[in-house]
């Protein structure tokens, strides 16, 4: 289900963010925390997680409430981003992380408590079926996992993927490193990352409306191949 996997993803990057204000610089634990948050925090946070309830939810413009749904973090990173720029220049990159980790753990919590009333009340909603009990139930989603793992497909979709944001991730953790080495200040970066995440808020929501458009497939090649 949804909240369990999104509970743990905002245990996991709290924990992270407080991992990374403790490093004592050394590069290979740099790497591995990064390597974490590429491979498990993404996949337990982002939009695979939560953007089942959407789908759940919405029947027309499916495709525009996803785009919105996962607009969020580059609207936070639009608002955060000279806010905490500032902080860490006056506080320290290591309170930042103390500053993340705080921020994802309340209102990571928060949004976990959201989805689970959402759920609740679509689960009283709905008529019990006197056909499926748990012990069938589990042998389905069972034998769904055991299909699932088996499938060619599904690892080629995760590989593809897996590789697809490793770039990015880098990119983004890297970007207002790369910034001030061409000299320009902490705001000016801070500024111009806001200017990037307006842009992905731009392309979001136009790959929202054509998803309510196009085909499917048509709109993610054209994405991943930009």
């Amino acid at each position: 289900g949804v909240r369990p996997v999104a509970l743990f993803g905002v245990g996991a990057a709290a924990s992270i963010c407080m991992l990374l204000s403790m490093m004592t610089g050394a590069f290979w634990m740099f790497m591995t925390l990064v390597t974490l948050q590429i491979f498990f925090i993404a996949s337990t946070t982002g939009p695979v997680v939560y953007s089942r309830q959407i789908a759940e939810s919405f029947q027309r413009a499916r495709g525009l409430a996803l785009s919105i749904a996962v607009c969020a973090p580059s609207l936070v990173a639009v608002i955060l981003v000279p806010v905490l720029s500032s902080y860490i220049e006056e506080h320290g990159w290591r309170a930042g992380y103390r500053g993340l980790a705080l921020g994802t753990l309340v209102f990571g919590l928060l949004a976990v408590w959201l989805v689970q009333n959402v759920g609740t009340r679509k689960n009283a909603a709905d008529v019990p079926s006197a056909t499926h009990t748990p012990e069938t139930q589990a042998d389905a989603d069972s034998s769904d996992w055991r299909e699932l793992l088996r499938s060619r497909a599904i690892w080629t979709i995760v590989a593809g993927m897996a590789l697809c944001s490793l770039s990015l991730s880098f990119q983004t953790t890297q970007l207002t490193v790369a910034i001030q080495a061409l000299g320009l200040s902490a705001a000016s970066a801070s500024s111009l990352i806001a200017v990037y995440a307006m842009g992905v808020i731009a392309g979001r929501i136009g790959s929202g409306i054509a998803l309510d458009i196009l085909p499917t497939r048509l709109v993610a090649f054209v994405a991943l191949a930009l």
